[in-house]
C-alpha cells in the first residue's frame, strides 16, 4: 500500500519444498499492486509471481536466516527470492535450489547478480 513499508522482518528456520514449473517470462511480467485486496497468495488470480519462494516488494530490512528453499520437478526458471523496491534484504545461512537457466537464486530489480550473504 502506498506509504506503508514493512520493515525489520526476519524469516528464520524455514525449510520449504515448493511446486516448480515457473517460466522465465514470469520473472519480467509486472505484478499488479492490488492495493485494495487483502495480501495473500491468491490475490493475483492465476498469475504466477516472479519467485518460486519469496516475493519481497516495498519492504526494508528483511532478513532470511537459515532458510532452505527447493522445488519439485526439473524445471523452474524463477529465482528463489525476488526483491522489488526493497532495501537492506539479507540472507544468512540460507540454501536455495538454483533455477534453471541464467537467473540467479536471489534476484533484485536493478541488479545483475544475487545479493551477498551477510
Amino acid at each position: 500500500m502506498p506509504g506503508l513499508r514493512p520493515s525489520g522482518v526476519t524469516i528464520r528456520n524455514v525449510d520449504l519444498k515448493l511446486m516448480g514449473g515457473g517460466q522465465a517470462s514470469e520473472v519480467t511480467r509486472p505484478v499488479p499492486e492490488a492495493e485494495k485486496a487483502y495480501p495473500e497468495n491468491r490475490m493475483f488470480k492465476r498469475q504466477m509471481l516472479p519467485a518460486y519462494g519469496f516475493y519481497v516488494r516495498h519492504a526494508d530490512g528483511v532478513t532470511f536466516e537459515n532458510v532452505k528453499l527447493t522445488y519439485t520437478g526439473d524445471t523452474e526458471a524463477r529465482p528463489a527470492i525476488f526483491i522489488d523496491d526493497s532495501t537492506d534484504v539479507r540472507t544468512e545461512g540460507c540454501s536455495f535450489r538454483p533455477p534453471a537457466g541464467s537467473c540467479p537464486a536471489v534476484y533484485a530489480t536493478g541488479r545483475k547478480s544475487p545479493l551477498p550473504s551477510r
